[in-house]
């Protein structure tokens, strides 16, 4: 393919992406929260996801393709460099990446001498979502976050655990690194520092009723307070959704809402690894066996589901009429992502 037709189809991916990420990322008025993973970030139209070969790209919902985001027009993301000697965008952004108002964000730590001692910090960077226009945020001092699987962003606000590396007498990182529970503002750049969390642990139930619950501990957004969880939080017995919060209570499953005194009981059931909130649907797979549960029901019941019969199968988001749902096929031992109408799921 020659310049100027490579020139041409990055323009082209410029346009298609624009119009998706505008529609996924309207984080303005977007009240969810978005849980980011090492497998990838979910939000409405797609996923932000890390490939295999470290290359920071997005899934569309609408035809299940993958748009590595780099802006250059001459790579092909197979590598680190292009063939003009430029940087592939998508490389380098692999520690906790997000979108948030229309812009990519993402971490590096970097490593300074000071007064003859190394200072470790995590530096938030940005750029639009194609990689170009990159900026530096801000600078969380004496953090790293390199190695963080799991944060959450509710709105303009970061919650997540940077660490503290351990240093010997000669100034190498011991690897006894200490946990805290940070707060960071993306608007502004002010990062608060909780202190180290209970016995070094980063447990996230989630997030739910505009609270954060992580460990034995909850963190209420809006006021900024800080205390003990008094609720049920023993994983992997709790879910957790923006509406609903989930808890094996001896032989049932019983499930809170903002707007209800008392809680939903599901009979006879418990909460699994798989188990999974999505919108209003309570779903569940048990030795590949799949089913759910629709939390609006004044007695839930039980719905089997007889797609993907004999697979385990786990609903990760929905897009319009569909659900996305990763599916595991034991005998193969392949993970694969599929996109599945509704009603192939729920029967109605």
């Amino acid at each position: 393919m020659n310049r100027k037709l490579k020139l041409i189809g990055t323009a082209i991916l410029i346009a298609t992406f624009a119009s998706t990420f505008s529609a996924c990322s309207d984080t303005k008025t977007d009240e969810q929260a978005r849980y980011m993973r090492v497998y990838g970030t979910i939000y409405n139209d797609g996923e932000l996801i890390v490939t295999e070969n470290a290359v920071l790209s997005f899934l569309q919902y609408s035809d299940m393709s993958t748009i590595a985001l780099c802006g250059q027009s001459n790579c092909d993301h197979s590598n680190a460099v292009t063939e003009d000697g430029l940087p592939c965008l998508a490389y380098g952004k692999q520690t906790l990446p997000f979108l948030y108002n229309e812009k990519l964000y993402w971490f590096e730590d970097r490593y300074e001498t000071k007064d003859g001692k190394a200072v470790e910090s995590a530096v938030l960077h940005s750029s639009d979502p194609l990689g170009t226009s990159e900026k530096e945020v801000c600078k969380i001092e004496g953090f790293s976050c390199d190695w963080i699987s799991t944060s959450v962003l509710k709105n303009n606000t970061l919650l997540f655990f940077p660490y503290q590396s351990a240093y010997d007498e000669k100034g190498a990182i011991t690897g006894d690194n200490t946990n805290h529970f940070g707060v960071l503002d993306i608007e502004t750049g002010k990062f608060t520092d909780f202190g180290a969390t209970e016995n070094n642990k980063t447990k996230i139930l989630g997030v739910y009723d505009n609270k954060f619950y992580f460990n034995s501990s909850v963190y209420d957004i809006k006021t900024g307070k800080y205390s003990e969880n008094t609720m049920p939080s023993e994983p992997p017995a709790v879910r957790l959704s923006d509406d609903y919060y989930a808890y094996n209570n001896d032989s049932n499953i019983e499930v809170l809402t903002p707007k209800t005194s008392e809680p939903i009981v599901i009979h006879n059931d418990k909460i699994l690894s798989e188990t999974v909130i999505l919108g209003d649907y309570l779903f569940q797979c048990d030795n590949a066996q799949w089913y759910y549960y629709n939390l609006k029901d004044e007695a839930p019941a039980r719905h089997d589901i007889s797609y993907g019969e004999g697979l385990y199968a786990q609903v990760l988001s929905e897009y319009e009429d569909s659900y996305i749902i990763s599916v595991y096929n034991a005998e193969e031992q392949t993970i694969t992502k599929e996109k599945v109408a509704k009603s192939d799921i729920l029967g109605e």
